[in-house]
């Protein structure tokens, strides 16, 4: 691809020389006029191929809640956008060269392109603390996710539930609790 451009550029410069050489010609220009009108298409065509050489490659990354604060939070320390973006992409997403002589693609050799493009930037991590589950929290959780059900119960004629069902199976589902419950009660 990159030889095709260069290839049409070429081509599109030897148009123009000779579109220029028969305008030239026409206007009886002076050999100093036309050297200097040269120098400046020669400049001009170094500065086509120069545009041309400079490649770039879009990279985008998407986040959302907590993670995307954590990116906000990178650069409210002055960490610069680009360094957040390739730190985060250097911790997420590897391209590796396989081995002959190992399976285990955690310990093949990162490709020489994804080293060259990343730099020696630092990894990025976006994970946050797991919040710790709490009494209070769940029982905040009951009351905005599990009480509109037990409402919508109580309200069903055809079921007839009541406060001495609910009780009954509040009962039940002590039997169901687990080691990691009894811990939460010790907590508090």
């Amino acid at each position: 691809m990159y030889d095709k451009a260069i290839e049409q550029l070429l081509k599109e410069q030897a148009q123009r020389e000779a579109e220029t050489i028969r305008t030239e010609s026409k206007a009886k220009l002076s050999h100093k006029e036309r050297q200097e009108n040269k120098h400046t298409r020669e400049e001009q065509y170094r500065n086509e191929r120069l545009e041309h050489k400079k490649q770039w490659l879009r990279t985008e990354i998407q986040s959302r809640d907590e993670r995307s604060d954590a990116i906000a939070e990178y650069i409210q320390a002055d960490i610069k956008m680009g360094e957040v973006v390739f730190g985060v992409l250097k911790n997420y997403l590897n391209f590796v060269d396989p081995s002959n002589t190992d399976t285990n693609k955690s310990r093949w050799e990162i490709s020489p392109f994804w080293q060259k493009f990343l730099g020696n930037i630092e990894e990025l991590k976006l994970t946050t603390e797991k919040i710790q589950n709490t009494i209070k929290r769940i029982k905040n959780w009951i009351i905005k996710q599990v009480a509109p059900s037990l409402a919508l119960l109580s309200m069903d004629k055809n079921l007839k539930v009541n406060l001495e069902e609910l009780v009954e199976i509040i009962l039940f589902a002590k039997n169901r609790l687990k080691k990691r419950h009894y811990a939460l009660l010790q907590a508090t």
